[in-house]
């Protein structure tokens, strides 16, 4: 395995780590752990499992959308798509900074016939839709909302800033491709990366598929909604749904955050800090919060684990996916 490679992967593993032990410490400095503890073992166990219920209906749903975009580069079953994805979410819980994103490209694509960058493609675009939904949801619950006004304000700020980003970055190929810098090799072969990319969407090019895609994302996130409040409602913590919602689009910005493997720490002090801005008690709000990391996390990733035993994908090849990745593009 390449050593620079190994270097750079322990280098965002402790920048990873560091990062989820600030968020940590300053999630435990602001509450009572016995009292979490005392709220999470009193749980009501037919809540907690109702929770479970909707968690995995929602990576179904998410199995199913991201077979949608599969299936405009190559024809894939549903059942491999959900595989690969579980086995993405496994990666996700013993890699940082979200590189499980990456070893499903690496895996899937190669596998699936559908090519590593194509496939790397429609993850960008999955995360790519769940990001501008969860701000979209963010800024307009929050108007209705008033205690997350604040919220609010921040998502409108990070959404400009998204879109500033992407204008800059549409504006600067468009220059490139018909300006003088065209004519160099490096140029084009950065040209050729993101069309290889880019092929991941060929499916939206359908209305009818487009739509199918955003709604299964709404309903998607629908069911998230319905399992946090599930969750949340077992440990006393009853939330209106505009409530849950709002804390589960933080969560889920949360996690584009690089943080230690399945984003410990900056999910709880995100969550944590959004359900004391609407008013809940701070252990309960936790407790709550624990509760669904844990469902969210650990059923996926032995999911996941069990998937890679089965179609015979070796757990370390997992770590070396980015070097796979550059190999793919440099081909």
């Amino acid at each position: 395995m390449d050593t620079t490679f190994l270097k750079s992967s322990r280098v965002r593993l402790l920048v990873g780590l560091a990062i989820s032990i600030v968020f940590v410490g300053l999630t435990l400095s602001r509450i009572d752990v016995n009292r979490v503890v005392a709220a999470i073992l009193a749980a009501a166990p037919l809540g907690l499992l109702v929770g479970v219920g909707f968690v995995l209906t929602e990576v179904w749903i998410r199995a199913y959308r991201w077979q949608l975009l599969l299936n405009g580069i190559r024809p894939v079953r549903y059942l491999l798509a959900l595989a690969y994805l579980y086995i993405g979410y496994f990666a996700n819980s013993v890699l940082p900074a979200r590189l499980g994103d990456v070893a499903r490209a690496y895996v899937g694509g190669s596998v699936l016939g559908t090519g590593r960058l194509p496939t790397l493609g429609t993850i960008v675009i999955e995360r790519v839709t769940d990001a501008t939904l969860t701000l979209l949801i963010v800024i307009f619950l929050g108007l209705l909302r008033p205690a997350a006004a604040q919220l609010s304000g921040n998502a409108v700020v990070l959404g400009a800033l998204v879109v500033v980003g992407f204008a800059v970055l549409l504006l600067g190929v468009l220059l490139v491709r018909r300006g003088m810098f065209a004519r160099f090799r490096l140029v084009r072969l950065g040209l050729d990366l993101l069309a290889r990319i880019a092929a991941g969407g060929a499916a939206l090019r359908s209305p009818v598929k487009a739509a199918t895609f955003v709604g299964l994302t709404l309903v998607g996130f629908s069911t998230a909604i319905l399992a946090y409040s599930s969750v949340a409602a077992a440990v006393g913590l009853h939330l209106s749904l505009i409530e849950a919602a709002i804390v589960m689009a933080a969560l889920a910005l949360s996690t584009a955050i690089p943080a230690a493997p399945a984003s410990v720490g900056t999910y709880e002090f995100i969550g944590l800090s959004v359900l004391v801005q609407l008013g809940a008690p701070p252990d309960a709000a936790l407790a709550s919060v624990l509760l669904m990391h844990v469902f969210v996390t650990v059923p996926s990733a032995l999911a996941g684990l069990v998937a890679t035993w089965i179609l015979h994908v070796r757990v370390s090849s997992l770590a070396s996916t980015a070097a796979g990745l550059d190999q793919d593009s440099a081909a």
